[in-house]
């Protein structure tokens, strides 16, 4: 594991990979691409927890639509305001990891 992944916090970790999805991927965030993504790093519930903590601080917005053909559900993504830094921790932190750069 990269070291620079303990350089971020659990609840930019989940921003980092809602970014990842909407905006590097082009994709609908679900729950279930958010805990596929961050099962090495943590527990669904703490998943669940730092979406409502992100959500009340309003970086992450959510709102509801297609998670996979056919079904609906809540989806993610990161607030407007927000989306300058959350790219930058992202970029710094986030994306070296997954890569192993």
């Amino acid at each position: 594991m990269n070291p620079n992944i303990k350089l971020v916090s659990d609840e930019f970790k989940v921003a980092c990979l809602v970014y990842e999805i909407t905006v590097i991927k082009n994709e609908s965030a679900s729950f279930e691409k958010l805990m596929n993504g961050l099962k090495q790093y943590m527990i669904t519930s703490k998943v669940a927890h730092y979406l409502m903590f992100l959500s009340s601080w309003g970086i992450v917005e959510k709102h509801y639509g297609e998670t996979k053909p056919g079904w609906a559900g809540r989806l993610y993504t990161i607030s407007s305001d927000d989306m300058e830094e959350i790219k930058k921790v992202y970029e710094k932190y986030w994306k070296t990891t997954i890569k192993g750069e």
